[in-house]
């Protein structure tokens, strides 16, 4: 099996920390950096929180991008993780302000060194920025 970061290909201004950390913004084959935002998790409420949680030990983030359609998996925590959680209920997916707004999407991994680069990471943080919010925000942390 390939551990390779799966997501790779669809990351760019890839910045890369010592070997144990990379971020990226997220972008369409089409070229396109703003995304609708499909989602299983749960939504916080608290202000220091991310904005989404796992709902059961598992959550799957969708970026659909309007222009071309194309469906990007942003984190499948069945797939992704140094400690994926598969399990064989049906998720049902949620969309972010309802298809409202869109967003740029920026994604950070962490790593243990001998992992880097690779799906196998210790956290993943990803943050959205819209013309709907006044500053970015923390969509989800964890793996």
């Amino acid at each position: 099996m390939d551990n390779g970061l799966r997501i790779i290909k669809n990351l760019t201004n890839i910045i890369k920390h010592d070997n144990v950390a990379m971020e990226g913004k997220l972008i369409c084959d089409c070229g396109n950096t703003h995304f609708e935002v499909h989602h299983s998790g749960k939504r916080t409420r608290g202000i220091l929180a991310p904005y989404l949680v796992k709902n059961d030990k598992q959550i799957l983030i969708l970026a659909k991008c309007p222009r071309c359609g194309k469906v990007i998996t942003v984190l499948d925590s069945g797939l992704d993780g140094h400690a994926g959680c598969v399990t064989d209920k049906t998720t049902q997916l949620f969309c972010l302000k309802n298809g409202e707004c869109q967003f740029e999407i920026r994604l950070m991994y962490n790593y243990l060194e001998q992992n880097f680069e690779t799906n196998l990471f210790e956290d993943c943080f990803i943050e959205i920025k819209s013309s709907c919010f006044k500053k970015s925000r923390s969509l989800y942390e964890g793996w």
